[in-house]
């Protein structure tokens, strides 16, 4: 995530620059497109993260009968990943090796030969999708 310093107004430049030259961040004064659909406080100077990575990643596109396929999800844009993520591999539902607040991990079996599909949901809303096949 990128973190900036949200200042209000400029009559609270000062605090801004105050906070800025503790943090070394860079300072945004009012609105920005980079902000306008985060939720935080805008009548004071803070911290703000800003959300930028959201990727899915197979460990092949190419995966040996009797092995495993890892799949790695990023989601920075989701407040904790385990509560609003699903994972389907082929429309069935798998579940992850580990979670954690804005990433997970799944090891699926490969015991089948054939062309497979990862899709993410979030909210059961696909936001990601790869494939691959198991020969």
């Amino acid at each position: 995530m990128e973190r900036v310093i949200y200042c209000p107004s400029a009559e609270l430049l000062d605090d801004a620059e105050k906070e800025a030259k503790n943090t070394l961040l860079p300072i945004v004064v009012g609105e920005s497109d980079r902000l306008k659909d985060l939720q935080f406080d805008r009548s004071v100077v803070s911290v703000v993260q800003i959300p930028k990575h959201r990727f899915l990643d197979v460990s092949s596109t190419s995966v040996k009968l009797g092995t495993h396929q890892y799949v790695y999800v990023i989601d920075e844009f989701c407040d904790d990943l385990s509560t609003s993520y699903s994972v389907l591999v082929n429309s069935e539902k798998v579940f992850p090796m580990y979670w954690e607040k804005h990433s997970a991990k799944w090891a699926i079996p490969c015991n089948v030969a054939g062309k497979f599909s990862v899709n993410v949901l979030v909210n059961g809303v696909s936001v990601l999708e790869q494939q691959y096949d198991v020969c």
